[in-house]
Parts: C-alpha cells; structure tokens; sequence
C-alpha cells in the first residue's frame, strides 16, 4: 500500500466509468448544493425580513421571543417562528458547509461568497441569542 496516493486509489475505483460521467456527477453534486443554499437562505431571508431593523439581536429577541424578558404568553406566542428560525438556520449551515469550498467553482464571486459566509454567521449568532434567551425564560417562567 506504500506508494499508493489517494489520487490513484480513487481513479482505480472509477476506472471503469466514463470521465465525463464523473465530471457531471460532481458537476450535478455541485449545482444541486448551490440550489439548496440559495433555497435556504431565500426561506431564512423571507422568516428573518419582519425582524426591526437595525436586524441586531434585541431586534431578533423582540421578534422571536417578544421581549428581553418574555412571559410565558409570548414564548407561547412566538413558538412557531422559533421553530422556524431553528430549523431553517440548521438547515442553512449544513447547505453552506457543502458548498463553502467550492463557492467559486459553482459560480460565485469573492464578494458573494464572503457575503454569503457573512450572512449564515450572521443567522447562526441571531438563532444561538434566540435559543439562549428561550431556555433563560423557559427556567424562570417554567414554560
């Protein structure tokens, strides 16, 4: 096994497969992630768009929790949105770590996939302030 690459180990076992079927395999695998990540950050983008501006993290807390301090009756109130907030912001991480190096190579710029990056981070912060705050309430008010 000495002396064997991981290039050449690969390519014995594809050897039997046609290049071009490969390039569009990984060609498909590629375009199939850009898709999920534009999906997921339109849906993101569209659950986020009410939140106040200057979009900072009081402004989520208000919109996902209702208040620095929320009461039982807002959590309640608000749930369905938390909901969302968390699983489109899992779902978004997962679909930008597929694709985070190879942005470039499915047709990004420099500047959108630092944007890009920028903006998964951005919503990751906002669903770890949100969280945080919930379970602070959820001990408090026994929600």
């Amino acid at each position: 096994m000495i002396g064997i690459t991981p290039t050449d180990y690969t390519s014995e076992a594809l050897e039997n497969f046609d290049r071009a079927d490969i390039e569009g395999l990984l060609s498909d695998r590629l375009e199939t992630a850009k898709d999920r990540l534009e999906e997921m950050l339109e849906q993101i983008r569209i659950l986020c768009e009410p939140v106040a501006p200057p979009k900072d993290t009081p402004a989520y807390l208000r919109y996902f929790c209702g208040s620095h301090e929320p009461n039982q009756d807002q959590l309640k109130a608000n749930e369905q949105k938390r909901h969302d907030l968390y699983k489109y912001t899992a779902s978004l991480v997962r679909a930008y770590a597929n694709l985070a190096n190879d942005m470039i190579k499915v047709g990004y710029t420099p500047q959108d996939a630092s944007q890009i990056k920028a903006e998964v981070k951005h919503y990751e912060q906002a669903r770890q302030a949100v969280k945080q705050i919930f379970e602070l309430a959820k001990k408090q008010n026994d929600y």
